[in-house]
């Protein structure tokens, strides 16, 4: 060990000579095998060689490292399973530019709109960003500050002196430019310009919309690529097509203060105020109008898919965010245990969906209307249908499903599953597909046949019977 303590401390070979010593001395290592040999050397070489390989950082390496020290902040969520999130919500780079407006009057043609409930601190939120070409920064600078310069009125020129008759009156007019101008009292100081109100601009697709419980979303995996959550950085593409939004706001908007309109003022009143305070204003308008227009955006709906990764109950999540996606979209949610998707499945199964529509249209409909109808008018809230305590002709196809990537030695005559691999939660998704059903009751018919079916009919000449082919 000394020996070895001098060679690192000489620092020459970059750690082939220690190798080499330890080599030397090893008095057994004639009787190693070569698979054995080959073993020994390799963890000697990645104990002592000085060697790093430089990586961009991409969704799956951050998702490996989080795994190895805290997996308990993504909920135990693997590569794999974040891989199955993507494609079943069917998130995809959509197009930026030609934006149409949908027959519905909600949904847009030419992007993507998605609702996201992320609990793995933005590791789902960055995966899915990922796909949508929206994660890694630009080399492009902002414009904003350029459009701001642009829509600011100029400062109104000073008016010019004037002209004077002789040296002296000059010289009255004129000060000495070298004179201290800082003891001049502040009041008679002309009052800057109030710049004007500049509206926040955000894109209309090609968007997520995070839901959380907070006054601001945990997204601390975005950091790694660039995008600060407090501050940022108008140059990111995430800068105009990520929103977010609390629980208060989407359930309750009159409850949240955010939500509440700041008095309007004047221009008169805008130009008596200090710089400082008139900021502030401003602030505040900007911080309600992002508030509003995500609020009312997130309400009207039209979402082309729902991704849920939460510790919450995933079926009060559901009752609430399901109707907000449009027809046809996907439905991915992920959770670590099996149990609570096992019942989400329950929820939607056809068995369930047919005991809902024969108790929405069957003979107890009116009776339960009417139980409705009481309680509203005594002001009472309904009681919760114990048997469905969410609505399962929503959802169409749930399934539930799970992957695991095992690593694997690949080598000749010894390959086999790696068997020092990380254990944890399993990971299951619950997927399904958004659909409208229809109003009213359902009635199939179908069509007649073309066979000829014998019925008796009685004649008044005669009482016998006498058998007639009717065509059906």
């Amino acid at each position: 060990m000394e020996e070895i303590e001098e060679l690192k401390k000489a620092g020459t070979g970059s750690g082939k000579e220690i190798i080499a010593k330890i080599m030397a001395s090893h008095q057994a290592i004639s009787e190693k095998t070569a698979f054995s040999l080959a073993k020994y050397t390799l963890r000697k070489s990645r104990k002592f060689l000085r060697r790093f390989t430089a990586l961009p950082l991409d969704v799956g390496r951050l998702t490996e490292h989080i795994l190895e020290k805290e997996a308990y902040r993504i909920m135990e969520l693997r590569e794999d399973l974040l891989g199955l999130i993507c494609s079943w919500s069917n998130v995809h780079c959509g197009a930026k530019s030609r934006v149409l407006t949908a027959e519905d009057g909600v949904s847009q043609i030419g992007g993507g709109r998605w609702l996201v409930v992320d609990d793995t601190a933005g590791l789902v939120t960055a995966a899915l960003a990922e796909k949508m070409g929206l994660l890694y920064p630009t080399e492009e600078e902002d414009d904003t500050s350029s459009e701001e310069k642009e829509t600011a009125p100029a400062p109104a020129p000073a008016p010019a002196p004037a002209p004077a008759e002789n040296d002296a009156q000059r010289d009255t007019a004129m000060p000495d430019a070298d004179a201290d101008t800082t003891t001049s009292d502040p009041s008679t100081r002309p009052r800057k310009p109030a710049r004007p109100h500049i509206p926040q601009m955000s894109a209309y697709t090609n968007t997520l919309t995070i839901l959380h419980p907070n006054n601001q979303p945990n997204l601390a995996c975005l950091k790694y690529f660039g995008y600060d959550v407090g501050q940022p950085s108008p140059s990111h593409p995430l800068y105009k097509h990520l929103k977010s939004l609390s629980w208060l706001s989407l359930l309750s908007p009159q409850d949240d203060p955010s939500y509440i309109e700041p008095e309007l003022l004047s221009a008169a009143e805008l130009e008596s105020m200090k710089s400082s305070k008139r900021g502030n204003y401003y602030k505040k308008r900007r911080r309600w109008e992002k508030t509003k227009r995500v609020v009312d955006e997130t309400k009207r709906g039209g979402f082309d898919g729902l991704v849920v990764a939460t510790s919450m109950d995933v079926k009060g999540v559901l009752r609430e965010l399901v109707p907000l996606v449009r027809g046809g979209g996907k439905v991915a949610v992920y959770h670590q245990n099996v149990e609570p998707l096992v019942e989400l499945v329950d929820c939607y199964s056809k068995e369930r969906r047919a005991a809902f529509i024969a108790k929405e249209f069957g003979t107890d409909a009116q009776q339960t209307r009417k139980r409705t109808l009481e309680a509203d008018a005594n002001g009472d809230a309904p009681d919760e249908d114990e048997d469905f305590p969410i609505n399962p002709t929503l959802l169409l196809a749930p399934s539930l499903q799970t992957a695991r990537a095992r690593q694997w030695q690949v080598l000749p005559e010894r390959t086999h599953p790696m068997m020092t691999s990380k254990g944890g939660a399993e990971g299951y998704l619950f997927t399904a597909t958004r659909v409208i059903p229809v109003e009213g009751r359902v009635e199939a018919r179908g069509h007649g046949t073309r066979k000829k079916r014998k019925t008796a009919v009685e004649t008044p000449a005669e009482t016998s019977a006498v058998e007639t082919p009717v065509e059906t």
